[in-house]
């Protein structure tokens, strides 16, 4: 399947260009404006006609991708959605969608009324075209920070033009958005065994540049984000306000820092707790990640058991963290290393 062609245009027509590519020359469809004797890239997609392969061609990835999302709603064929795309580009359809706007639909020649709203019906809100990972991590840092997602996809699309560096693709994007300001204290960006961890911390009640004198400090005070763009018209219409708590701050990476600071300081606070025991847990997940965590940071030792089929990512955070894991028959899944942990705690009651 073919993703794009790269060669000069030789020739062009009102719907459509020649792709000179090698030496063999490429009829391709197209809405988009190409120049004669110009250099391009043009994004395709190919169907099969009475044995004969069609093709269509855009400027950019994002349109083609419309073209094809298009084409899943029923009744809409090629030409329909050629038309839409030859009327308006992907940011005004986009737009379009978003404030449901029938009639800017309808005036494409060949969408009645009744395919409008059918294109309305089953895109509206479910268009995603993001393939960059460079660009959906600025999209999601700005779709954080207030931005709506059209307005975020654009701003960071041409902010990447720009720079690979993502910090700074964050900071260009505002400029490419009606000069809407971003203001934050602190950017991190992770990366663990391939897989990103992307953090964008707003302006919070305390900068996060703040020196700390533990990572537990951080334990807690995530951010509270009300909820408002994001809701259903019907609840948008009620007299309430609706907030999210933003857990995935905390250091280890959930809700389950909270309990498992809670658990041990208040251990070490009534004298269970000691020096001389382990902090002992069956655990598959979160709990374990933030009991290694901060058993570690207070000083403490912490063995965890676990079916030896988690995730490679959890294992190595836990030890990461200094815990000893001691794995159990995936089969029996987390009751086998509850099990295993009752028999430890009998076999050494005053170790745990």
């Amino acid at each position: 399947m073919l993703e794009y062609i790269k060669g000069k245009i030789v020739d062009k027509g009102t719907d459509f260009v020649v792709v000179e590519v090698g030496s063999i020359g490429f009829f391709v469809y197209t809405p988009s404006d190409f120049n004669v004797d110009s250099f391009e890239e043009i994004f395709v997609k190919m169907f099969i006609k009475e044995e004969s392969p069609v093709m269509y061609g855009f400027k950019t990835r994002e349109d083609r991708d419309l073209f094809v999302q298009l084409l899943s709603v029923s009744g809409v064929g090629v030409k329909h959605a050629f038309s839409i795309l030859s009327r308006y580009t992907a940011g005004e359809l986009l737009e379009i969608l978003e404030e449901g706007d029938i009639e800017a639909l309808t005036d494409v020649p060949g969408i009645g009324k009744k395919t409008a709203q059918r294109i309305m019906l089953e895109l509206k809100g479910r268009i995603d075209f993001i393939k960059n990972e460079l660009v959906e991590d600025v999209v999601n840092a700005l779709i954080n920070l207030g931005f709506e997602k059209k307005e975020a996809f654009f701003a960071a699309k041409e902010a990447v033009r720009e720079t690979k560096d993502l910090e700074t693709a964050i900071k260009k994007s505002p400029s490419k958005n009606n000069g809407k300001k971003i203001e934050f204290y602190s950017f991190i960006s992770t990366y663990k065994e391939g897989e990103r961890a992307l953090w964008i911390l707003g302006q919070h009640d305390e900068p996060v540049r703040k020196t700390r004198n533990s990572i537990l400090e951080l334990v807690g005070n995530t951010p509270l984000i009300r909820l408002d763009k994001s809701l259903p018209d019907d609840i948008k219409e009620k007299p309430v306000e609706i907030y999210a708590k933003l857990e995935g701050y905390n250091p280890g990476g959930s809700v389950k820092d909270r309990p498992a600071t809670r658990m041990i300081v208040e251990a070490i606070s009534s004298g269970k707790l000691t020096k001389d025991k382990i902090i002992l847990d069956a655990t598959s997940g979160n709990t374990g990640i933030a009991l290694a965590m901060v058993g570690t940071a207070l000083g403490y030792r912490v063995e965890l058991a676990m079916p030896s089929n988690v995730s490679e990512e959890r294992k190595r955070i836990i030890q990461a963290y200094g815990a000893k894991i001691h794995y159990t028959d995936p089969l029996q899944s987390t009751d086998g290393a509850i099990i295993y942990v009752r028999e430890l705690i009998e076999k050494y009651p005053d170790r745990q």
